[in-house]
């Protein structure tokens, strides 16, 4: 059910990092957010994927979202 999913993630991570300057080693931290960060099976991808990285995450992963949502209409919206 989750496979399409992880794999539109790998192809996606696989893409920016061909895209970038930097290989997977070279990153250092991830910053999850969003409900699919509370996915195991993504904390385990980004894990394979970036094996030398430090994964950060919210308490409440779907609140950073809301918020930054927020910011983002207050900012557009006072201009």
């Amino acid at each position: 059910m989750c496979k399409p999913l992880l794999t539109k993630i790998r192809n996606t991570l696989n893409a920016a990092l061909y895209n970038s300057a930097f290989n997977a080693n070279q990153i250092d931290k991830i910053l999850l957010f969003g409900g699919g960060s509370r996915m195991p099976m993504v904390k385990q991808l980004l894990q394979e994927t970036f094996p030398k990285s430090q994964h950060c995450a919210e308490e409440y992963p779907d609140e950073v979202v809301a918020i930054g949502a927020a910011y983002y209409a207050c900012n557009i919206f006072s201009e």
